[in-house]
């Protein structure tokens, strides 16, 4: 989570493609303390998913350093950040501090696999970036979609498959790497609607490829019928909605191409 451009420490570097944080508290730990590449801003594409929303109550799952946090707190938003990194939520409560805003923040040290949010307590639930294999994606999304209130929004922003060889600004392992059609498809299975979804290139500064991330939104359901969703990620390179999802009505999916 350090700003676009920054320098990260050799052993977190992609280029290296060798060792990168995984479910290891310490590692996390270690990595929040090594780097000093100031406050990295909200992710463009996260803010343009939800600058539209009123606001209300949200968690954010996997906050790292507080980006989108902070972000939803200046907008009036009442946010749970819970990460595992107690480093990444005493860089979080800083930045807090000095924008004003802790009163609407809740910081967790817990990991995102135990959470299990209140029934219906909740508008939004954020996981952007969260570097869990993907079976534990599954059983992140499965255990939290019951706190959504009906019509409340699952934002999952997470690295795709890459497309080349060094699979620039992406997880190492493999295991970490979830697909936007299989996010679509735990998300639809543990009973919400997907209002859009797709993967998008993303330049990442000394590296040869670009990142593939990918952006869907589950919605839970409500009862009342709601205009075609679009995408607006781009270029996907599987435009198919997995057999059997259950969408929003009208909902294609279309590309454009923007910066992160």
């Amino acid at each position: 989570m350090t700003a676009t451009g920054s320098t990260q420490p050799a052993w977190k570097n992609p280029g290296t493609r060798r060792v990168v944080p995984g479910p290891s508290v310490e590692a996390w730990d270690r990595w929040y303390r090594e780097v000093d590449a100031g406050w990295a801003p909200a992710s463009p594409r996260v803010i343009r998913e939800l600058e539209k929303l009123p606001p209300g109550r949200a968690l954010d799952l996997g906050c790292g350093d507080g980006r989108h946090a902070v972000w939803l707190a200046g907008r009036n938003w009442r946010v749970e950040a819970l990460d595992f990194s107690e480093e990444a939520l005493r860089i979080g409560r800083e930045r807090a501090s000095a924008e004003g805003i802790s009163d609407d923040l809740t910081w967790t040290n817990a990991d995102a696999r135990d959470a299990a949010p209140e029934p219906e307590s909740l508008d939004l639930i954020l996981a952007a970036f969260l570097d869990v294999p993907a079976p534990s994606m599954e059983h992140v999304i499965a255990r939290a979609v019951a706190g959504l209130v009906p019509g409340g929004r699952f934002l999952l922003v997470g690295h795709e498959t890459p497309p080349g060889p060094a699979g620039a600004g992406a997880p190492r392992e493999d295991a970490a790497m979830v697909s936007a059609r299989s996010a679509c498809r735990w998300l639809s299975e543990a009973g919400l609607l997907i209002e859009s979804f797709g993967t998008y290139p993303r330049v990442v500064p000394g590296e040869s490829w670009p990142a593939i991330d990918h952006i869907v939104v589950g919605r839970a359901p409500d009862g009342s019928p709601r205009p075609p969703a679009t995408s607006t990620h781009g270029p996907e390179r599987d435009r198919r909605i997995p057999s059997g999802t259950p969408t929003t009505p009208g909902l294609q999916p279309t590309g454009r191409r923007t910066s992160r």
